[in-house]
């Protein structure tokens, strides 16, 4: 990597300035607007970059959508499971547009592989980077010595003469009276020092290491050279797979007949089991099972000596179809318990589980014809879970389960659980605002009850939280567009008065 003086005051400016902002964002209350700027910033500089080197097209394109489009989801939603799992794409999708930046041949690699290349990479491109920047500043001696003016050094003793002046006057009156004729220009600075916060310093400095890092990353160019894929060693023989794949299926056959007979064909439960009680355990380990399911067929076909024969390829077939019947049994106990105790969050994030298997189940079905390969399989798979995640989001879930607990409130065996409503977060202010009144009649002491104790509705309950720095309180009190919003008149007048 090769720099000029210009270029490296240039980066080691624009490295301040960027670690400055991300500090003054990081000091501010409203997390989900300074996260979105921070993406804004980055996904901006990686646009130049990219296009730059001709690398701006539909892919990285649609990484810089995704990647804002998940930081709009941070600012707006105030769930903080949607919050969450909104940064962390937001992340990865920065993370991939550095990869694309900074690997010529980012998409030719292995999974494993770009892994490697981007932790090793990003290291070894900030030490290139930091040499180059030395090295450029440095004073190249050549044949004769020559005279040069210590400008660097006649700045930097102005700046810090005139901070010491700053900071004995600010301290002894005697010395003070010595820089009279300078009347008050040094006491705002000597202010300054005084109330300095060290801790401003560090992250500050922190941040523009790190802007530093990442711009090296997105400056340097790097090929890997060997781009082989890491392939599972085949150790498994066809007869191992055969027996391996036989008794999963066949632990799956009974486990589906079971399904079928009680779950869907209304077949009579053993005495004191209802089907809200037999409905009300075992998804999370029917989400496991399907997992570890859709992980057999894969290893054991890469791990395969000669891989299986055509007329074997039927048995993990059978598999992926007794895996997506364990699936649809997942979803019906979900549908049972949830019409008996209504939907939580919880619950939701279990339904996106079970939609995101079972097209990995339809995935690797294409996946053993041949269509896909390994690296295809995970790209499409990786791709929908976030098309999911991203959706999801904008559909407010939180808004939903709202939705869902008081609509399907008369046809569920108990009540409604009015202090988890109160409880959420503000993402189901809109429904409890135009749902609940269909409460007034019917069930009128739900209503009064949900009135009464909803706390969200309580304004100045609400503002005293909101006047809390965030960085005093936990980040579950982020209310998503936070308090220049949900502080307003337009908003108390939309939602506050709306239970009367």
């Amino acid at each position: 990597m090769m720099l000029n003086r210009q270029s490296s005051l240039l980066l080691l400016g624009s490295s301040l300035a960027i670690g400055i902002s991300t500090d003054v964002l990081f000091q501010q209350d409203i997390f989900g607007l300074n996260f979105l700027l921070w993406t804004v910033l980055w996904s901006g500089i990686l646009s130049v970059s990219l296009f730059r080197r001709n690398k701006l097209n539909t892919l990285t394109i649609s990484y810089i959508l995704f990647a804002v489009a998940n930081a709009i989801m941070v600012y707006v939603r105030a769930e903080p499971v949607v919050q969450v799992w909104s940064v962390l794409s937001t992340l990865t999708f920065i993370a991939l547009l550095f990869a694309t930046s900074y690997l010529d041949n980012f998409f030719e690699l292995s999974f494993v592989r770009r892994v490697v290349e981007y932790i090793g990479g990003s290291i070894i491109s900030f030490i290139q980077i930091l040499a180059a920047i030395v090295k450029s500043l440095s004073s190249k001696v050549e044949g004769k010595q020559r005279k040069t003016l210590a400008i660097p050094g006649i700045v930097v003793g102005t700046a810090l003469v005139a901070i010491f002046i700053g900071l004995f006057s600010s301290s002894d009156q005697v010395f003070r009276q010595n820089f009279t004729w300078l009347g008050d220009a040094l006491a705002p600075l000597g202010d300054w020092f005084n109330n300095f916060n060290p801790g401003r310093l560090f992250t500050t400095m922190f941040w523009s290491f790190v802007a530093l890092g990442w711009l090296g990353m997105v400056i340097s160019r790097n090929r890997v050279n060997d781009t082989s894929e890491v392939k599972l060693p085949r150790l498994l023989s066809a007869r191992d797979t055969k027996v391996i794949l036989g008794s999963v299926c066949a632990v799956f056959a009974v486990f589906v007949f079971v399904q079928l007979r009680f779950l869907f064909g209304g077949a009579t439960l053993p005495d004191g089991i209802t089907y809200a009680d037999y409905a009300r355990s075992g998804y999370g380990q029917l989400l496991l099972a399907t997992v570890l399911a859709s992980g057999v067929v894969y290893v054991t076909k890469n791990a395969t000596k000669d891989g299986v024969s055509r007329q074997y390829n039927w048995l993990p077939i059978l598999l992926l179809v007794l895996n997506a019947m364990v699936v649809v049994s997942a979803w019906k106990r979900l549908s049972l318990y949830e019409s008996a105790y209504g939907w939580t969050m919880t619950r939701f994030v279990a339904r996106m589980g079970l939609v995101c298997i079972m097209a990995g189940i339809f995935y690797l079905r294409i996946w053993i014809s041949g269509s896909f390969t390994n690296k295809r399989l995970f790209a499409i798979s990786w791709y929908t879970l976030a098309v999911v995640l991203l959706g999801v989001a904008i559909l407010n879930p939180i808004g939903l389960i709202t939705r869902r607990n008081i609509v399907d409130l008369p046809s569920r065996e108990t009540a409604l659980d009015l202090t988890y409503i109160s409880e959420l977060s503000a993402d189901s202010y809109g429904s409890v605002c135009k749902y609940a009144p269909s409460l007034k009649t019917t069930y009128s002491e739900n209503y009064k009850s949900l009135v009464t104790i909803s706390q969200f509705f309580d304004r100045t309950k609400f503002l005293d939280q909101q006047s809390v720095p965030l960085n005093e309180q936990s980040l579950y009190r982020n209310h998503g567009l936070s308090a220049h919003y949900t502080s307003s008149e337009s908003f108390g007048d939309k939602y506050y008065n709306c239970l009367k």
